[in-house]
């Protein structure tokens, strides 16, 4: 069974999303968890969708900024070096969303909890190239669940207040759901890192296994999308 649904522009998340970074992001905590001696496991479990700079400073118990930045930069690294990849069907949605998009305006764009630093050299590396529009951790002052990530990748889209209802948010983890939720618009999640019982909790609008259930078309500078399942 399927159903096609109209939007003017989708926001994608990104980790867990479009990526898969799980090797790498498992590695990173467990190293970290020996070294400030905390809970590896629940730190995994407990951070999935949170800016790393509020992940780090809950579970490194660090505050200060600088030092809190150098973490950062070493988780991420770390994250990298683990080999993300393309998460299934993500790599031809992304391919659809470039064929026909609007040329007078953004109509999608990548809205992730992530710097901007490793945000655009995880997309580098499965070969997503650079996106056309990344709101990233450095560009809200509030980051997922509140709603100013999500309200941020609408504005950039060039869709007003008034229309947030007509945008989709694609997400896998609970914080970035209640973002997308938050911000009045319609949630698509995915079910890599996040059980379904738990993303029905926070009203997901729809759930699928993974991209390769859904598909979309612009037309007319609309984007018409197909879910599956």
């Amino acid at each position: 069974m399927s159903q096609t649904y109209e939007f003017d522009a989708i926001l994608f998340d990104n980790d867990g999303t479009i990526t898969d970074s799980t090797p790498g992001v498992r590695a990173a905590w467990l190293s970290l968890g020996a070294d400030y001696g905390f809970d590896a496991e629940a730190a995994i479990e407990g951070t999935h969708g949170m800016r790393p700079i509020d992940s780090l400073r809950k579970y490194c118990g660090v505050d200060d900024h600088e030092k809190l930045v150098a973490l950062v930069r070493r988780f991420k690294e770390a994250v990298i070096e683990g080999g993300p990849k393309y998460l299934p069907g993500a790599a031809a949605m992304i391919e659809q969303m470039r064929k026909n998009a609007p040329t007078d305006r953004h109509g999608w764009a990548i809205v992730t909890s992530a710097t901007r630093w490793y945000a655009t050299r995880t997309l580098e590396r499965i070969g997503f190239g650079t996106p056309d529009v990344l709101i990233a951790s450095s560009d809200v002052s509030k980051g997922k669940p509140h709603p100013e990530p999500y309200i941020a990748g609408a504005t950039s889209c060039s869709v007003a207040p008034e229309d947030f209802s007509r945008v989709l948010v694609v997400e896998d983890a609970v914080s970035g759901v209640a973002s997308g939720k938050a911000a009045g618009m319609k949630v698509l999640a995915v079910l890599h890192t996040t059980p379904r019982d738990a993303l029905q909790a926070m009203d997901a609008d729809w759930i699928v296994p993974d991209l390769s259930h859904v598909s979309a078309e612009w037309t007319d500078g609309k984007v018409y999308v197909t879910i599956r399942g």
